[in-house]
């Protein structure tokens, strides 16, 4: 029986078939891979926001590399230029694929620069962290890697300090804390052996903190150097409201949650990440 397939998973196949031509490991980010996460793991949660956008992160040591790449895809009959963005194309004409270039293509900072156009820039704090940490999963037969949770949160933290008007990020973010207890696997915390059984000791559990605090423990686990700066530099923040990550997190958490909720969220996340 022929499996019916998504536009985003039919866009995906497109991907593929290119980096296999050239060899190109890619990575699935962004919320398409909550969603395929969502699915994969069988979590009946609904995600916070919808999309048909398709963030792909390749890993490639150079501009030749990626430009193969970006040559091949719009070679596809159904795939075509988005000229408001140098990185973006259209499946369909409607569905934006991003195409972020990572790995030895970026600088000592951790940022890529599009030749000729310095002022096109793309940070890619934590995108190697992800991909070494990637899920594999399969769709129409073939295996994809995609961002676990907790390299999501990284990214979304990292596009939301590069861009403080991405609230959509923080809606992420928050989804996926508030929900963690739930997507990690069960015998994390469940079984007699689990290594996170002691997550119940906390004398001021709830959902949040066990949330956060197991959030914090895979970031620790997973995410390297500049990861756990990106939150350090979140737990110095200071400044006007509209640039500060807890009073922007306030505006979509939900109305029974306040300040003071999210920094004792904050707080708890990194005292696992950074293991005090």
């Amino acid at each position: 029986m022929k499996l019916e397939l998504t536009e985003r998973e039919e866009l995906l196949l497109c991907v593929n078939n290119c980096a296999q031509k050239l060899n190109i490991p890619f990575l699935v980010i962004g919320a398409t891979a909550r969603d395929f996460l969502l699915s994969h793991y069988d979590k009946n949660i609904a995600s916070p926001s919808s999309t048909l956008d398709v963030d792909i992160a390749c890993r490639v040591d150079g501009w030749t590399a990626y430009n193969k790449l970006y040559q091949c895809l719009i070679k596809q009959e159904e795939i075509s230029l988005d000229k408001t963005m140098m990185h973006r194309l259209l499946f369909r004409d409607k569905i934006p694929l991003d195409l972020l270039p990572f790995g030895l293509i970026g600088d000592d900072n951790n940022q890529v620069v599009w030749p000729g156009r310095e002022d096109i820039e793309l940070s890619v704090i934590g995108f190697e962290d992800a991909y070494i940490s990637r899920i594999s999963i399969w769709i129409a037969d073939e295996m994809f890697s995609v961002a676990c949770f907790a390299a999501l949160v990284w990214l979304k933290l990292s596009a939301w300090c590069d861009n403080k008007s991405r609230t959509k990020d923080l809606l992420d973010i928050w989804f996926i804390i508030d929900n963690y207890l739930e997507l990690i696997p069960e015998e994390r915390i469940y079984a007699e052996d689990g290594i996170d059984r002691d997550i119940f000791d906390d004398e001021n559990f709830s959902t949040m903190r066990a949330g956060a605090r197991l959030l914090g423990r895979d970031i620790r686990r997973k995410g390297g150097v500049s990861v756990r700066k990106l939150f350090g530099n979140i737990m110095k923040q200071s400044g006007e409201p509209s640039d500060n990550f807890v009073m922007a997190m306030t505006k979509v958490a939900p109305s029974s949650i306040n300040s003071l909720d999210i920094i004792d969220m904050l707080q708890v996340l990194c005292v696992e990440l950074f293991d005090v």
